[in-house]
């Protein structure tokens, strides 16, 4: 996996991308201004966190934190690094998917009580590699009970009578915002998954940042998304707002909202979006998506599976107001030798491009 990501960097930093404008950028200095940089990632995920946080503390909601397992057949060794007998062969990727499955149910439950927690998920290993889930939940506090029951009973629903089941498959913490911070109480599980900065030592006593190498790779083997916003307003939206340059009507529901995504304010961005628990189609902004087009052709483009490529983000509306967040039209091009003596002001020109 290091071995790939030398080459991933060497081919971005070999990568020029040319735009109708003239301006020119590498794919490794745009690389690291986005989410791709594990550090732009981290601070990203703890300002929706701390957003969050506030939105609960004003609407005096309870914080829990939960961890959901497999079962145990699921599961390749034991604690102590013994063959574990009743595993079934089960990888990874199929426990992951176990989990999405149950997760699902219990979002249907909560559908049916009309319980909507907003907060995250994150998936990370255990020793043998078998994925579990922590969430972070935010809801009002007459419905953690529920929360609480509905989560167990589904954590059980499979061999839920062998030895050990109730007190390891489903384990719940509730978290006193006025002794403490769901921020920082979730803080270590985010760097040790991300990049293991600002941690002194692991969970087991190893070196924090390679364990967090090992944790991005079993993620990017077995193909498990790590980090999963549940409830409130998308973080789409919220990154195509900090593209945009103000717009002229100052009170819009695209200005506000495009002011709190600026100003890294989560909580204003969801009470610009229709708060927290509001249905996608009811919010005030939508993504606006295009199909991409062979302009010579008018055909539809195909990727190199010769399958029709996904359609592109276009931009936001709201009401009969649309606004293109990706206005150039860009090239890549290899950097040539001759380009080299440039290549000292490829920084600043995009500094001064992506200013604001």
């Amino acid at each position: 996996r290091q071995n790939q990501k030398e080459q991933d960097q060497k081919f971005l930093a070999e990568k020029i991308l040319y735009n109708h404008k003239g301006q020119s950028f590498s794919l490794a200095e745009l690389a690291a201004t986005s989410v791709s940089n594990p550090a732009v990632r981290r601070a990203e995920f703890m300002t929706r966190v701390k957003g969050f946080e506030i939105v609960a503390d004003s609407c005096e909601h309870a914080c829990e934190f939960y961890t959901l397992t497999t079962p145990s057949k699921m599961h390749a060794s034991l604690s102590k690094g013994f063959k574990n007998p009743k595993f079934d062969g089960t990888t990874q990727s199929q426990a992951h998917k176990y989990l999405n499955q149950m997760w699902a149910r219990i979002r249907a439950e909560f559908g049916r009580q009309n319980i909507n927690p907003y907060g995250f998920r994150i998936a990370e290993p255990h020793h043998d590699g078998t994925p579990h889930w922590h969430f972070l939940l935010f809801m009002p506090k007459n419905q953690v009970q529920t929360v609480r029951q509905i989560m167990e009973d589904y954590a059980l629903s499979v061999d839920g009578d062998e030895k050990g089941a109730k007190e390891a498959r489903f384990k719940a913490v509730s978290i006193d915002l006025d002794n403490g911070s769901a921020a920082g109480y979730v803080a270590k599980y985010v760097s040790k998954n991300i990049d293991g900065e600002n941690l002194d030592i692991g969970v087991y006593g190893e070196n924090p940042i390679e364990a967090a190498e090992r944790v991005e790779t079993w993620a990017s083997v077995w193909s498990i998304r790590q980090f999963q916003q549940i409830g409130g307003a998308q973080v789409s939206i919220w990154r195509e707002l900090r593209r945009m340059e103000a717009v002229a009507e100052k009170g819009s529901d695209i200005e506000q909202a495009r002011l709190a995504a600026d100003n890294s304010d989560w909580k204003a961005y969801q009470e610009a979006m229709g708060g927290v628990i509001c249905l996608r189609k009811d919010r005030p902004l939508q993504m606006v998506y295009e199909d991409d087009v062979n302009t010579d052709t008018g055909e539809l483009r195909q990727n190199q599976y010769e399958e029709l490529s996904a359609p592109k983000i276009f931009g936001i509306k709201s009401g009969l107001t649309l606004i293109n967040t990706r206005p150039h039209t860009w090239t890549v091009s290899k950097v040539f030798e001759e380009n080299s003596g440039n290549a000292s002001n490829l920084l600043s020109k995009k500094l001064e491009a992506l200013k604001g």
